[in-house]
């Protein structure tokens, strides 16, 4: 079972190890923390072990191996709490090296920062693995607010009465997938996590939440995987799960998104979750052939007026040998088809649909009179940057104009940085005055742009 899968992730392991070392389980693990109760913390360790490098003992035509695992949770003061369990495999001698053996750890801890170190022995006492795991903070969930558990990856997830599984939580049974790694026989992605304080939090608009997850992949949405579902507020704490099916899509890493809305459709939560496809049979070409059979049928009944309204929609990602081009189109077909191969090229129809949604989003937020919102400097930055993590708005008073500053974090290669729009003007127009972004307008003295007394000295030449 999973012969592909477990080839691709012990070539992974071998990169990092000898076969005679210890194995290093920080490669193999992975980890997801819980509500518990009296406002602790479950956090769960899922672990894989290949089985070939597993010191299996053989009697007839069986295989059979017990491992003794040990996780130690050291806080900043010294104090330590140890957790053990014992874990025992038994395989006819045939599935001795296919596949993988995979465990789960669970430890219950008060909120604050701690080191964590794994370790697996074998019954004779000899190490099989080892992995240290730093500075993993463990956040409250008990709150007012809506608070959601980490994304668990999971090979599958099923309803069982089998309380006495090790992989058994809230009427399911959840096998996890420490590797992250889905395709050939593992063709889904199984995903689950808990949202909590659903009831409990009063200042919820609505009885209803919103939920909307998808893949996407080089920050691009794919969006036929993308999902929206609307949850009832029943309880005070749900558990989500989803199962994804991924056996089209090309061998890559790609990115999962889970988001919570209220009725205003912005997210209250967000978590994502990186995994990885390994499908050798699905070739470029073919996903090529799709996408450019998609794209021709999506330019084909666009008029050469919506064509180079187009053009002005891909400003803002088009490059300079491609402007170039497009300027020496001369009829509709050869239009046409520079946009099938614009597109084709950044990932096909999936890539273009997630963009004009954000050109719809944009219009639909940011429109100023007859000018769209994706031609204004809010709807500029929303569709390169995306959605901020933060908006600190300024009205209009006496002394300043209204300002928005928008801060992004850990914007990709740049980290921390904001934009600042100001209204000069007073009709609700809001332009870019200052940005520590890169190739951004950039000034150090935005709030003398903002500041009325200031700006009306000027007028006056004082």
């Amino acid at each position: 079972m999973m012969k592909q899968l477990c080839w691709l992730f012990g070539l992974l392991c071998a990169l990092t190890r000898a076969s005679a070392q210890v194995i290093n389980l920080t490669e193999s693990t992975d980890y997801a923390t819980f509500k518990a109760d009296s406002g602790k913390v479950r956090i769960e360790f899922f672990i894989a072990f290949q089985k070939a490098k597993l010191p299996y003992q053989v009697q007839n035509d069986t295989a059979r191996v017990e491992l003794d695992l040990s996780l130690t949770a050291t806080e900043k003061n010294g104090a330590e709490q140890r957790e053990t369990i014992k874990v025992i495999s038994s395989e006819k001698l045939s599935n001795r090296n296919e596949g993988l053996l995979i465990a789960r750890l669970p430890m219950i801890l008060p909120p604050s920062t701690y080191d964590f170190t794994l370790s697996a022995q074998a019954s004779n006492g000899e190490q099989i693995g080892k992995g240290d795991f730093k500075r993993i903070k463990l956040k409250s969930f008990d709150s007012d607010s809506l608070r959601a558990s980490d994304i668990e990856l999971a090979f599958k997830i099923f309803e069982s009465e089998n309380k006495n599984s090790p992989f058994y939580k809230n009427s399911l049974e959840v096998i996890p997938n420490p590797t992250a790694i889905y395709g050939n026989s593992v063709s889904t992605v199984s995903v689950y996590l808990e949202i909590y304080n659903l009831v409990r939090n009063l200042r919820l608009n609505s009885d209803s939440l919103y939920t909307r997850t998808y893949l996407s992949r080089n920050d691009l949405v794919l969006e036929e995987t993308e999902r929206r579902k609307v949850r009832r507020r029943t309880a005070d704490a749900i558990v989500y799960v989803e199962k994804i099916p991924i056996d089209s899509l090309l061998s890559g890493k790609y990115e999962y998104h889970f988001e919570l809305s209220d009725s205003s459709f912005k997210p209250i939560i967000r978590r994502s979750k990186s995994i990885f496809i390994y499908n050798p049979d699905i070739k470029p070409e073919m996903v090529a052939e799709r996408n450019i059979d998609a794209l021709a049928m999506e330019f084909a009944s666009l008029s050469e007026e919506q064509i180079d309204e187009a053009r002005q929609q891909v400003e803002y990602i088009i490059t300079g040998d491609e402007r170039e081009i497009y300027k020496r189109t001369k009829t509709l077909e050869e239009k046409r088809k520079f946009f099938e191969r614009f597109w084709a090229a950044r990932g096909g129809i999936t890539a273009r649909r997630a963009y004009m949604n954000k050109i719809e989003e944009a219009n639909r937020r940011f429109s100023q009179g007859s000018t769209p919102g994706y031609k204004m400097d809010r709807g500029r930055v929303f569709i390169k940057y995306g959605e901020p993590q933060n908006i600190e708005r300024e009205n209009a008073s006496s002394n300043q104009k209204p300002y928005e500053i928008w801060q992004y974090e850990n914007l990709q290669a740049q980290g921390n940085v904001i934009f600042v729009f100001a209204d000069r003007m007073g009709f609700g127009r809001y332009e870019l005055i200052h940005s520590t972004a890169i190739g951004e307008v950039y000034n150090q003295n935005w709030q003398q742009v903002v500041n009325q007394n200031n700006n009306r000295a000027n007028r006056d030449g004082f």
